[in-house]
């Protein structure tokens, strides 16, 4: 589809958020590729161009990356997420969200491909929330929970340390790797469980292997979301 710049007024604009706001709706999402991507969505599902080497991300909702893709009298209007979400921030967000983060979208949902992929995930470590908000001057810690749809043979999911890893070694091994390319020996540091088709939430440290997953992250504060940890499977 290619795009055609037009000026619509901002009344227009603001009924259209209105409308939008008053039903539910789905954004427009975004297929990215990636060192690790696999081939599930590329190859089965949602009919992706052939010339998309895999499909890494599936970005359904991640705020600041999708739009709203609207029909208006025959014409497509696409609509930046967060543009929708300034003019309509207090019956999407809710008072208590406003008080406490502003116009700041809590939610991200996506999907993580690495089915038959030539590698695995990057191992994340989401801080804890003082240390988020000190350093990097986010509003919250980053909570996780995911259901994996689909495994392939000798699927793993790490989760945390093994008991015998010494942090400062392994902190220290990741450093020595970003300077000089070399390899780090993570089944021998990082705990792997083999995998099926199971919920798994909220780990500080994970990584994922030849597998599709649905992933919701939530930076909220404990108390707005009550429990920091999420134990629901999504579907």
């Amino acid at each position: 589809m290619e795009d055609h710049l037009q000026i619509i007024s901002r009344s227009l604009l603001e009924k259209i958020c209105y409308n939008i706001v008053q039903r539910p709706f789905r954004c427009k999402p975004v297929y990215n590729e990636g060192v690790w991507g696999g081939g599930y969505y590329t190859k089965k599902y949602r009919s992706l161009p052939d010339k998309m080497r895999n499909c890494a991300w599936v970005f359904d909702l991640i705020p600041a990356e999708v739009s709203l893709l609207c029909s208006v009298d025959e014409t497509l209007i696409d609509i930046p997420f967060y543009t929708f979400l300034r003019m309509q921030s207090l019956p999407l967000l809710g008072k208590q969200s406003i008080s406490q983060f502003g116009e700041y979208f809590p939610i991200r949902f996506n999907y993580d491909d690495t089915m038959h992929s030539s590698g695995n995930m990057s191992i994340q470590v989401h801080p804890d929330e003082s240390f988020v908000k000190s350093h990097f001057n986010e509003l919250g810690r980053q909570d996780e929970s995911y259901y994996i749809v689909d495994t392939g043979l000798g699927a793993k999911t790490y989760c945390g340390l093994n008991d015998d890893t010494d942090a400062n070694e392994f902190f220290s091994l990741i450093k020595e790797s970003e300077k000089k390319g070399t390899p780090i020996d993570y089944e021998q540091l990082v705990n792997g469980i083999p995998q099926n088709r199971v919920c798994n939430s909220c780990y500080p440290l994970e990584l994922y292997t030849h597998q599709v997953k649905i992933s919701l992250s939530l930076k909220l504060e404990a108390s707005l979301l009550g429990p920091t940890h999420l134990n629901s499977t999504i579907m």
